[in-house]
């Protein structure tokens, strides 16, 4: 043991031990023991450590060295190297004899070796392990931050949890997808076509008017007054014809969203054109040449550079040699909103570039498309209930968990058309300058993500809006700020509200109401820098508005339903309910059989007892009115189901037959506890409606067919649909379909007849794509039930005209539950 003051340098025989005494290749080793993260230690013999004394010779000459694989030092042998075992030697702090096995500090001696020799020099614990000052490696002031193992644990732990919720959703709502845009009806692929045809004569009609306009601005005399109202009228009308077209004939939103998107792009498109040839005209005609607007503003434009970094001179095309059909056609295509005589040009198309953003792009609709329908699609409709009887906590948690959903599905869109799809036609135009986007995940408010997000956008609208009312019209900078808002709103507002037929102004007031947003948290902020003393671009709060900016972004502008009361956009609508109980699942298979789940939903206390029967595709939220309407009465209480194959019920695999659809309608009046029943059935409703009718029996005091028959007349059912819901699972439409297609209850009228309770048969006259009229003619004759034929009618009336399907749907009821009411007075 070495006492309190014993000299540390000095052995019992001279020799110099751990201490003052070490030289270069000692100090080198205690370094390197004083640094375990140094990446790797050698020592050779001509660094080794040095002792004085008669071992200092051999001991010198020893070696010491450590594999660089190890990140710390060893004091094991396999790192170990020891030259003269009949010689004491010192390695990394350890003094001792130099015998190949170790004794004392870890080293393995083999059995024959001696033992130490308590006089002579031996390990000391006197080494510098805190040496320097240093920071711990979560610091900030650290300068080896590495989170690298934290970033892959989050990205495992997030897909973990995603994991955990895809298994979740397939164990309570199935397998939902379906053929992409199986529901699009034929007639709304060929307006979509008319539509984007009507875009492409339009951009030549105004192509055309400036070639006009540039053959009379040779003539001094000649007056262009009409040329900017002739472009107008075109913009208008590129505008306002495929919008009209797709509101009046386009039933499906992604069919009716491709030419109001397209129109919206070629309207921008051609008031950047008609303003640049405007302005160039004007320049050719006074023989003037407009000031830059560098010269007028701060805006100092970057050089313009090839790819190889060579400066990119636009082409000296003067009005109106700009003015081909080559160079419209290629601005027309070109994936930018700007006009310009010529564009920066890369020399040739790079074909693997081009194969992965293809790749890309079907992988982000892919995602979109399963998102959309797997995860938002039942989503929404579990949020009905919650906005029904407005449940504060719950509607917070749906609000929370599609805000998840919305913003994934948002990023997906985000990089298929601003990176994928944009690269995809810039790569096949040449076009050179990429640069779609900015990074705006870096954004610190919502005004900065609105400068960045959409560069094209951005462009045009501070090219052709927000600059020349400042610097033309005297308009101060906030108020052109609003009026760019403005426009974008209206913009928003046109490619939502058209193609899901619904105008309520929700994207239009979301827009605009960011504007005081911007203004607010602008003030907060720059009270909190001027109280807190911080510059403007601080790290700390410039992370503070990134939080904030991605809060706003995820909860309060994407976060909320975007409900409207087109079928095919939700499974859910958002009208009022009178009286609605919870909406639950019930279990109708055999004992010892899959569970069969059907949705149902009750509505209303009165006595009257109404079930109403979805046609192929129908959903429960789709009797809302006509349910409404009776409950509204006070003597009625409506069920509303989704059949086997759709909405929220199961869709088990196996032929469907109406029969067996009919017994699971059955089942659930079991389960409801009605003895007797108005049954309401449309189109395959109908058929289902036949069958359960004869199943009851006399528990049916009315029957009302819409838009139906007893047996199949020939109609491509499967081709030619009216309505899709986009919840239904293909396996659900195949069955549906084949159910409806060998439907046939003919020879079984006379059953339903001879019960004599009241029945009722409407259809439309313009019904001509499912069900003939003369098939409800031929139903009512068969059944000697009521006819009315609607005037110009098409397949669903109880949506087309609900005041007269509601007022002869009411009479048959009322005459039902009388003739009811009668045979029991007479018993």
């Amino acid at each position: 043991m070495v006492g309190d003051g014993q000299d540390l340098t000095q052995g019992p025989a001279g020799e110099r031990g751990i201490g003052s005494g070490w030289s270069t290749g000692s100090a080198a080793t205690a370094g390197a023991l004083a640094n375990p993260g140094d990446e790797s230690l050698m020592l050779s013999s001509s660094n080794s450590i040095q002792c004085s004394g008669p071992a200092s010779a051999s001991a010198s000459a020893s070696a010491l060295s450590l594999s660089s694989s190890s990140s710390s030092p060893s004091l094991g042998s396999s790192g170990m190297s020891l030259a003269d075992s009949d010689q004491d030697t010192v390695v990394m702090g350890v003094r001792g004899h130099g015998d190949t096995g170790g004794g004392r500090g870890g080293i393995d001696r083999p059995a024959h070796a001696r033992k130490p020799d308590p006089g002579r020099p031996r390990y000391s614990h006197t080494f510098l392990v805190h040496n320097t000052v240093r920071a711990s490696p979560l610091s900030k002031e650290s300068p080896e931050q590495n989170f690298r193992g934290f970033f892959n644990l989050a990205m495992l732990l997030l897909g973990v949890s995603n994991l955990r919720l895809i298994v979740e959703n397939f164990e309570k709502y199935g397998w939902l997808l379906n053929i992409p845009l199986s529901g699009v009806r034929l007639v709304d692929l060929k307006f979509m076509v008319l539509a984007v045809g009507c875009l492409g004569v339009l951009m030549l009609g105004s192509f055309a008017a400036e070639l006009v306009a540039a053959q009379r601005s040779r003539n001094p005399s000649a007056s262009l007054v009409l040329v900017p109202f002739v472009h107008s009228a075109l913009i208008v009308a590129v505008v306002f014809v495929p919008s009209w077209i797709a509101w009046e004939y386009i039933w499906h939103p992604a069919a009716a969203f491709v030419p109001v998107f397209a129109a919206t792009i070629v309207s921008l498109k051609l008031i950047s054109f008609a303003c640049v040839n405007s302005d160039m005209r004007r320049e050719m005609r006074l023989r003037i040449r407009s000031r830059p607007v560098e010269d007028m503003t701060s805006f100092k434009p970057e050089p313009i550079t090839s790819e190889n970094g060579e400066k990119f001179h636009p082409s000296e095309l003067q009005y109106p040699a700009n003015l081909t059909l080559a160079n419209f056609a290629y601005f027309a295509f070109a994936p930018t909103l700007c006009y310009q005589t010529s564009y920066p040009r890369t020399k040739r198309i790079r074909k693997v570039f081009l194969v992965k953003r293809v790749i890309e792009l079907s992988t982000a609709i892919a995602g979109m498309y399963f998102l959309s329908v797997q995860y938002a699609g039942p989503t929404l409709r579990n949020s009905i209930e919650a906005l029904d009887s407005m449940d504060v906590l719950r509607l917070s948690e749906r609000i929370l968990k599609l805000s998840i959903i919305s913003v994934v599905i948002w990023l997906l869109m985000f990089w298929s058309l601003f990176h994928c799809w944009l690269n995809i036609l810039a790569e096949l135009l040449c076009f050179g300058d990429r640069r779609f986007y900015q990074p705006w995940w870096n954004a610190k408010d919502i005004s900065e993500y609105w400068r960045l997000w959409n560069s094209p956008v951005y462009n045009w609208g501070k090219r052709h809006i927000y600059l020349p009312l400042i610097l033309n019209c005297g308009v101060p900078p906030q108020a052109a700020l609003a009026i760019v808002f403005c426009i974008s709103a209206l913009l928003h507002e046109l490619l939502i509200a058209v193609p899901t037929h619904c105008f309520n102004g929700v994207a239009f007031l979301g827009m605009m109401g960011q504007v005081p947003l911007i203004i607010i948290l602008n003030v907060v902020f720059g009270w909190c820098r001027r109280i807190f003393k911080r510059p403007k671009n601080d790290l700390l709060y410039d992370t503070i508005g990134n939080y904030i900016f991605w809060i706003t972004f995820t909860i309060v502008v994407y976060a909320h339903p975007q409900a409207s009361d087109h079928p095919i956009v939700i499974a859910s609508p958002s009208l009022p309910r009178a009286s609605s109980t919870s909406m639950p699942t019930v279990n109708l298979a055999d004992p010892g059989q899959e569970p069969l789940n059907i949705y149902y939903q009750v509505c209303g206390t009165g006595s009257q007892h109404i079930l109403f029967i979805n046609g192929l595709g129908g959903l429960s939220h789709h009797w809302d009115d006509v349910a409404e309407y009776f409950v509204k009465l006070g003597d009625d209480t409506a069920c509303l189901f989704d059949n086997r194959g759709v909405g929220m019920s199961s869709a088990p695999a196996g032929r469907y037959t109406t029969t067996l659809m009919a017994r699971d309608a059955s089942r659930l009046l079991n389960h409801l506890g009605w003895e007797h029943v108005h049954l309401v059935g449309v189109s395959l409703g109908g058929m289902i409606a036949q069958e359960l009718a004869l199943m009851l029996g006399d528990k049916v005091l009315s029957l009302t067919l819409e838009s139906t028959y007893s047996k199949f007349n020939g109609v491509p059912f499967f081709a030619k649909r009216t309505a899709y819901s986009g919840q239904q699972t293909l396996v659900g439409r195949l069955g549906q379909t084949l159910a409806g297609t060998f439907h046939f209850c003919d020879r079984r009228l006379d059953d339903i007849r001879e019960r004599g309770y009241p029945v009722l048969v409407i259809a439309g006259d313009d019904d001509r794509i499912l069900i003939q009229p003369s098939s409800s003619k031929y139903l009512a004759e068969r059944l000697g039930a009521r006819l009315e034929i609607y005037k110009g009618g098409g397949h669903v009336l109880f949506l087309e005209d609900p005041e007269w399907h509601n007022a002869l749907l009411l009479e048959t009821v009322r005459k039902g539950h009388e003739r009811w009411l009668a045979r029991t007075a007479g018993q």
